[in-house]
């Protein structure tokens, strides 16, 4: 019958009535104390706790009914059965009224009765497992009269305001802890009207901090048709902290975005202009200009893309050395950077040609980028181990230990165009096939990035 057995108070004048139940119940795993008179029950219920009582309606000093009465008052949680041989429609009304939970006539069959407290013991242990989740919950609960009165509470309540114990916070209504008293109004409002779901404000605990909660209440009526509250309030801090910083994200890569694209569109559009108006032999130089702008646009939109929805890789057997040829022959390269290229004797290895050259593209022009003034752009590859490896070096500005650690973040950036994604959509792309990315960087010297690729089994 489980390992947490009710505790059983008998309260009868009549001993071989006491014997009986005793034995009965002590077989049947049950902890037992006994009372012949209401005024001893009262005193036993006062010092110890049980789970169950087994009330006599006719006791000496006073009747079972009116000691129901008086139980509610001292032992509010104790199951209550009578037990009489006084049976009657009006005593059974009686016995109901004043809190009993089931009536038992005597004589009663022992079975009958065990099963009638294994019922009330069921229902014990379930109250009290909830009861247990109540407390432990994190969520703060509250019932709540109309008038705003909390009458009953876990200990979440007073913990998510910043209080110690319930005796600290039990002066202070809850009602002081909005932020905001107009949220605070109507939320009432709306509570008076049903049910209120997921209603989000800003409290201030204690101390003075602010916190975001989310509140959910219900009314309800009761056995003597009063309303009630149930209020179920929930930190939701962390959450709200991962929107907002969601939220500036968004904002930050929206003002690099648009920023960034003006600047290639601007170009374009002055170069529409001049292609109109200047002589023919200029006309090569502008068209250059426009196409390296839009190649440019492409390439800021793409890394978005990239980054918000990574594709999966179609893996083919090719030549790397032939794929950076390619990559190389669509960007264009600075007449004051110096380029160089050593391509090594290296296997094919499978890769994905179009995400691959993405990568190398982020990888050279960020190289570039890194050289406002000229240098050297230095582009090798070679096999090293079970892999090839690619690597791109230039003279530019380089950059410092600081910059590097955090150089891989989503939307961190060291230029002052782009919105930070070419670097960790490179990333990847490369961990993606297998392989790494390492960059070697130092301030005014310039900056080596060094891709591996595993080699294909054969």
């Amino acid at each position: 019958m489980g390992a947490d057995k009710a505790s059983i108070l008998i309260i009868d004048d009549d001993e071989d009535i006491q014997v009986m139940l005793t034995s009965l119940l002590t077989q049947n795993g049950y902890v037992t104390d006994t009372a012949k008179t209401g005024a001893e029950a009262i005193e036993k219920l006062s010092r110890n706790r049980f789970n169950l009582a087994l009330i006599d309606i006719v006791l000496p000093d006073i009747r079972g009914t009116q000691l129901l009465l008086q139980m509610k008052e001292i032992a509010p949680q104790i199951r209550k059965i009578i037990i009489t041989g006084h049976a009657s429609l009006d005593n059974v009304i009686e016995a109901l009224n004043a809190g009993a939970d089931a009536y038992v006539k005597k004589p009663f069959d022992p079975q009958q009765l065990l099963k009638i407290i294994e019922e009330k013991e069921r229902l014990r242990r379930s109250e009290k497992n909830l009861e247990d989740i109540i407390e432990n919950i994190p969520a703060a609960i509250t019932i709540n009269t109309p008038e705003r009165k909390v009458i009953a509470m876990n200990p979440a309540v007073w913990k998510i305001l910043g209080y110690d114990s319930k005796e600290e916070w039990s002066n202070m209504p809850l009602s002081d802890h909005w932020v905001d008293p107009k949220d605070r109004d109507r939320y009432y409002e709306l509570a008076k009207r049903g049910a209120v779901k997921d209603f989000e404000a800003r409290f201030k605990r204690k101390d003075g901090t602010i916190f975001w909660a989310s509140i959910t209440s219900v009314a309800q009526t009761t056995e003597t048709g009063s309303t009630q509250y149930l209020r179920i309030l929930q930190d939701i801090t962390p959450g709200k902290m991962a929107e907002e910083e969601r939220l500036n994200a968004m904002s930050k890569v929206a003002r690099s975005i648009a920023h960034d694209i003006r600047n290639p569109l601007s170009a374009i559009r002055t170069a529409s202009y001049l292609l109109r108006t200047c002589e023919e032999e200029k006309k090569l130089g502008i068209l250059k200009a426009i196409d390296h702008n839009i190649v440019y646009a492409d390439m800021l939109v793409q890394n978005l893309i990239d980054f918000s929805s990574p594709q999966p890789l179609n893996l083919v057997e090719e030549d790397a050395n032939a794929l950076l040829q390619e990559t190389l022959a669509q960007i264009i390269i600075p007449d004051n950077v110096k380029l160089t290229a050593s391509y090594g004797k290296i296997p094919r290895v499978k890769f994905d040609m179009n995400q691959l050259m993405r990568a190398l593209t982020n990888l050279i022009v960020n190289a570039i980028q890194a050289m406002p003034k000229g240098g050297e752009l230095a582009i090798s590859t070679e096999r090293v181990d079970g892999a090839i490896e690619i690597k791109i070096k230039d003279t530019g500005v380089g950059m410092s230990k600081k910059e590097l650690e955090r150089i891989f973040e989503p939307f961190y950036t060291t230029k002052a165009k782009g919105v930070g994604l070419g670097l960790i959509n490179a990333k990847n792309v490369i961990y993606g096939h297998g392989g790494t990315l390492i960059l070697e960087s130092e301030e005014q010297k310039g900056t080596n990035a060094i891709v591996r690729l595993p080699i294909s089994a054969r």
